[in-house]
């Protein structure tokens, strides 16, 4: 069967945001002109780099029926993980009595959003916070009454993979391995300075005015300090091996684990190495090895699993994957924030989580299963389903929603119960091992990594014997 080829698609990284999306529709609407289909249009305007929301009308629809709204008004809804607000704005035109909090762990994120001007006449507020922090923010948004829904659409978003810059792509090219969503620097963190002008739509309350001054909303889920690079050099490789099988299931981590603890030794990072732009430590005038950059990491994926894949999927997906969850303790915050949320809830109130990862999906289903057991939640019906997958037409247009899974739980409205009984530690005993080990091995290769990324340069025998192996090879 003959079909037409994919039309060529427009270089807009020359060109304006604006410039780029408005291009890029127009060359869409030429590509419909002359018959393409559907799903070669959505990839020439994704090429603009606008990032298109998984699950978007599933997701609100979801939160948007939550017995909770139909209580009155003036209930808070909460996006646990803001990106370029496509959920929020959606929300917000959805749901017109209801506020909704925006939180992300990216600044720049938050950014974009808060220059957008997406206030809906003061209804949003912004918060620079990991989502499992949400519940530390009850108290400033409101009070002792719960949050009528909560949505988490996890994973990394197109704007963070397509920034070159970021380190999170085996598509880019010199720049460092990076890979952290928030990458603001140790000193800024601890002195709580970042955002004070972006948070500042909170309630007029006496701790959402104190709040951007602090320096943490919960010191259990600090700022992700190593950067990927960082983490490659310190950790273990019996860490190593294991995170590439728990969080990439990469059939080939032991290979993987050993060619990274040969390369970080023949060429270690520089001494007080920090992640900049050009691929070059801040202050020095040293390149960073080739195994610290993202072309060259892909690369050595590559050789070690035998060269280029045979299939679409690059050889280094699985790698880079598990690498990112690593450096931003992606199942950790997860688990903390699943044992927080469900008692932020408000009688009525619905938790939506959409997940990307056979880990995530597997941790998000067995803490439903157990709030399920305690007869505080049920779950709610989707379109006939309990659980709910992208279309086959959404899938066609954004092929990064094949993955997707979307869960939906809900607070039910009687508390004849008793007490409910809930926390990170119930959730985390109650997992299989496997799970339980993915769960933690983050916070484990943080600690062994600890102040590697900041080591001082190897001594020079170590560097001559380096040397000398060099020749060899």
């Amino acid at each position: 069967t003959w079909r037409p080829p994919k039309p060529s698609v427009p270089d807009c990284s020359s060109r304006s945001d604006k410039d780029s999306v408005c291009g890029c529709l127009a060359r869409a609407g030429w590509c419909l002109g002359r018959g393409w289909n559907m799903a070669a249009i959505g990839r020439v305007v994704a090429a603009a780099g606008k990032h298109v929301p998984v699950m978007l009308h599933e997701a609100v629809r979801a939160l948007a029926l939550a017995p909770a709204l139909a209580a009155g008004d003036g209930h808070v809804l909460v996006d646990c993980t803001l990106g370029k607000g496509g959920h929020t704005g959606l929300l917000l035109s959805s749901v017109a009595t209801a506020r909704v909090l925006g939180i992300d762990r990216d600044p720049s994120a938050l950014q974009a959003v808060h220059e957008d001007g997406l206030s809906a006449g003061g209804r949003l507020w912004l918060a620079h916070a990991s989502f499992a922090e949400a519940a530390g923010l009850r108290a400033a948004v409101c009070g002792e009454a719960g949050f009528a829904g909560m949505l988490a659409d996890l994973g990394v978003s197109s704007m963070q993979l397509d920034d070159a810059a970021r380190g999170f792509s085996f598509r880019g090219g010199s720049e460092a391995l990076d890979m952290r969503f928030d990458q603001r620097h140790p000193s800024l963190v601890a002195a709580g300075r970042w955002g004070a002008g972006v948070v500042g739509r909170l309630p007029e309350r006496d701790e959402a005015r104190s709040w951007p001054n602090r320096p943490s909303i919960g010191p259990s889920c600090p700022s992700s300090r190593l950067t990927a690079a960082e983490l490659l050099q310190g950790v273990t490789e019996a860490t190593l091996e294991q995170s590439l099988t728990l969080l990439g299931n990469e059939p080939r981590a032991s290979r993987i684990a050993g060619a990274i603890g040969r390369v970080r030794s023949l060429a270690p990072l520089p001494p007080r190495f920090a992640v900049a732009k050009r691929g070059r430590a801040q202050g020095q005038d040293q390149a960073l090895p080739p195994w610290a950059t993202c072309s060259g990491f892909a690369s050595l994926v590559e050789a070690v699993s035998g060269g280029p894949s045979r299939t679409k999927t690059h050889a280094a997906t699985r790698t880079f994957q598990a690498v990112r969850m690593l450096v931003n303790d992606e199942l950790g915050h997860l688990a903390t924030w699943l044992g927080e949320a469900p008692q932020c809830l408000a009688p009525g109130g619905r938790l939506a989580v959409i997940t990307f990862h056979s880990g995530e999906d597997a941790l998000v289903a067995a803490a439903f299963r157990r709030l399920v057991a305690t007869g505080w939640f049920r779950k709610p019906a989707i379109h006939g389903a309990r659980d709910s997958a992208p279309s086959s037409h959404e899938v066609s247009r954004n092929p990064r929603a094949r993955s997707a899974r979307l869960r939906v739980l809900e607070r039910t409205l009687a508390s004849e119960q008793g007490p409910l009984s809930w926390s990170r530690e119930d959730l985390v005993a109650s997992l299989p091992a496997t799970l339980r080990t993915a769960v933690g091995i983050a916070a484990r290769a943080q600690t062994e990594a600890g102040g590697q990324g900041q080591a001082a340069a190897p001594p020079l025998a170590s560097a001559l014997d380096a040397a000398r192996q060099r020749r060899r090879l």
